[in-house]
C-alpha cells in the first residue's frame, strides 16, 4: 500500500512537471504574439516620425534657400551704398536693407 502512495505521488508529481511544461509551451507563442504586435505598432510609429522628419528637412531647407536669397538682396543692397549720391538716397536704401532683415527675422 506504501509503494502505491509513493507510486501515486511520484505520478502527481510527473503530472504536475508535465502541466507546468505545457503552460509554459503555451505562454511563449502569446508573449511571441504580443511581442510581435508591439514591434508592429513601434515600426509604424518609426515611419511616422521619418516622415516628420522628412517633412521638416524639406521646410528646413526651403527656409534655409529664402535665407540665402534675402542675404544676397542684402548684400546688393549694401553694394550699392557706394554709389549712392544723395542723403535721400542712402536712407531709402537703409530702410530697404532694414526691411529686408525684419522679413528675414520673422521667419
Amino acid at each position: 500500500m506504501k509503494k502505491q502512495l509513493e507510486l501515486l505521488w511520484e505520478i502527481q508529481k510527473i503530472d504536475l512537471h508535465l502541466k507546468q511544461i505545457k503552460e509554459e509551451r503555451d505562454r511563449y507563442p502569446k508573449e511571441m504574439k504580443r511581442l510581435n504586435e508591439r514591434q508592429n505598432i513601434e515600426k509604424e510609429r518609426i515611419q511616422k516620425e521619418r516622415e516628420k522628419v522628412e517633412l521638416l528637412e524639406k521646410e528646413r531647407r526651403k527656409k534655409e534657400g529664402h535665407l540665402n536669397l534675402e542675404q544676397e538682396k542684402i548684400k546688393r543692397a549694401e553694394g550699392r551704398m557706394f554709389e549712392v549720391k544723395t542723403n535721400k538716397e542712402y536712407q531709402a536704401l537703409l530702410n530697404e536693407i532694414e526691411a529686408i532683415k525684419e522679413a528675414t527675422s520673422r521667419e
